[in-house]
């Protein structure tokens, strides 16, 4: 517990502060995350082989700084990199597919090896330490693939020297977090994000309160996991860059989520079991595929790329701010009130999607703005040619 109470408070001073973000947006960003991947392969040896309490604290926050601050906001910039504007859905769908067989291959790497060991204490250190020497493996491949943001920006400036654009400042920071876009993606990934964490819930959920057995509960969260995040980010670029639109895929799937909540909260006991896994896959697939497009929200409302990790590491104070409250909140509720408190839990949950449809209406609303300005300004310039 004080390990984990050390680790938020590393996470929570990246999330109000945005500093990582700042950091990405300031300095060489493929430097800071070979580093940050480097330096958890690091953490990781130093505490097989010293595993004191007191260590492990001091670890731990070296951790919430490799892996949050150092680590996310730069991989959301290199991926933002990867394409243009008019393919940002389909980057970050893939990126989130990847992210999460990469968390199947090396959960299955980690469970092999503790099973290796014979588990107990010996397992767990082989585990740390085939995870960690993994780290320094990649840190040195993320080195060599990973392009150097500070040869494209001279190849750039040699192009055109007079775009060369000056490193983030202090006021370029305060822009950003007074920018509503920044909060209006803070916004879009809260609700999907909180949908992910109340995700969590339908486990104890068919098992204390609908009697389906343990298994089958197991075995449909396994299914709603894996499988829909593995078929849902994907198509949720997909459908992103399809209607050039990350807000109408979150528009979408925010009420869809509220819909079949809704639905959800009026079954009885007797529900069949084709209706639970039917309502449980369409509810996960349209979380993941919001999932897929929450970041894209970013380029739909035309941050400059130079902020992009400055404005992803203030969005993601809100945007995953699910982590410090919402489980906490949500056990009190089921302890408290036993069946009524999943009741006040989808509920909430109603809400907060009923939120992010409006936040994606709010940006429609501005990019529509925007572009009938952009278009008033095309004419008045025609127009102005004309005349001459």
């Amino acid at each position: 517990n004080n390990h984990n109470a050390f680790s938020r408070f590393c996470l929570d001073l990246h999330e109000k502060c945005g500093l990582g973000g700042y950091l990405a947006d300031r300095f060489n960003y493929k430097k800071l995350y070979a580093g940050s991947v480097l330096l958890n392969g690091i953490l990781g040896l130093v505490f097989v082989a010293y595993p004191t309490f007191t260590s492990a604290i001091a670890l731990w926050v070296g951790f919430g700084v490799s892996s949050l601050v150092m680590n996310y906001p730069a991989h959301i910039k290199i991926v933002r990199s990867l394409a243009d504007d008019k393919h940002q859905g389909k980057i970050f769908g893939f990126n989130e597919t990847f992210v999460g067989l990469a968390n199947i291959v090396f959960g299955a790497i980690q469970m092999f090896v503790f099973t290796y060991f014979a588990g107990g204490l010996l397992g767990i250190k082989a585990s740390i330490i085939v995870v960690s020497l993994l780290s320094l493996i990649f840190a040195v491949l993320v080195w060599f693939v990973i392009d150097n943001p500070d040869e494209n920006k001279e190849k750039a400036e040699e192009k055109a020297p007079k775009e060369s654009l000056p490193k983030m400042t202090g006021a370029d920071y305060l822009n950003i977090v007074k920018s509503p876009a920044t909060w209006l993606i803070g916004l879009s990934i809260y609700a999907m994000y909180s949908a992910i964490a109340t995700l969590s819930y339908f486990t104890p959920y068919f098992t204390e309160v609908l009697g389906v057995t343990v298994t089958f509960s197991g075995a449909l969260a396994i299914l709603r996991l894996y499988g829909m995040s593995l078929i849902g980010a994907p198509l949720g670029g997909f459908l992103t860059d399809r209607v050039q639109s990350a807000s109408k895929v979150l528009l979408v799937v925010n009420i869809t989520i509220v819909i079949l909540l809704l639905i959800l909260m009026n079954l009885g006991a007797s529900t069949s079991v084709g209706t639970l896994i039917v309502l449980t896959l369409a509810i996960s697939l349209a979380v993941y595929i919001g999932r897929g497009s929450y970041y894209a929200v970013i380029s739909e409302m035309n941050v400059p790329k130079r902020y992009t990790a400055s404005t992803i590491g203030i969005a993601a104070a809100l945007g995953f701010s699910p982590d410090l409250f919402q489980f906490v909140l949500f056990g009190h509720w089921i302890d408290k009130y036993q069946a009524e408190g999943y009741n006040n839990m989808f509920i909430y949950q109603i809400v907060i999607c009923g939120l992010g449809a409006l936040t994606a209406l709010v940006v429609l609303k501005i990019k529509n703005k925007k572009q009938k300005t952009r278009s008033k300004g095309i004419e008045r310039r025609v127009e102005q040619r004309t005349e001459q």
